[in-house]
């Protein structure tokens, strides 16, 4: 998953709607990124660039594309997709893997919302692996800033 994901970011392209059911399994349990549907090419800034290579879209950068428990914080505040909303999506599928349930839920749009931008996730059983729990804890940071890039994800000595 990290080195799809790795593939497609190095090439200033944002998926948008990571998350389990788009994560497909190969015969030889190789994991492929799939159903880029939502996904869109970025410039240097960081903004989307339409079908004829300007900048902008129909849809507003900010608009809230993808399945909600897989939403970061930002997209719920109306701030801009970008790749570390990609990573954000990640570290709740790597969650989801371990616990095997979404780190975030809620009985409405408002209550899930609010889990997601101000609560913590429910700590992960002690016999997951340290490592994949540092791994997970720092994609699910609220702050996109804080998160790592999928760059620096994979040149991380533990995943090498």
């Amino acid at each position: 998953m990290c080195l799809g994901l790795h593939y497609l970011h190095q090439r200033d392209i944002i998926h948008r709607d990571i998350k389990s059911l788009n994560i497909f399994l190969t015969k030889d349990n190789s994991a492929k990124v799939g159903d880029l549907g939502a996904s869109r090419k970025i410039d240097e800034e960081g903004n989307i660039i339409d079908e004829f290579g300007e900048s902008g879209e129909t849809a507003p950068q900010n608009a809230r594309v993808g399945t909600p428990y897989y939403l970061a914080p930002e997209l719920w505040q109306d701030k801009p997709c970008s790749k570390k909303s990609d990573i954000w999506a990640l570290g709740v599928i790597l969650y989801e893997l371990c616990a095997l349930q979404v780190p975030f839920t809620g009985e409405d749009m408002q209550e899930l919302e609010n889990r997601i931008c101000e609560k913590k996730y429910t700590q992960l059983p002690n016999n997951i692996n340290k490592i994949l729990q540092g791994l997970i804890q720092k994609c699910l940071m609220k702050k996109a800033e804080q998160r790592p890039t999928i760059e620096e994800l994979v040149m991380m000595p533990e995943f090498q």
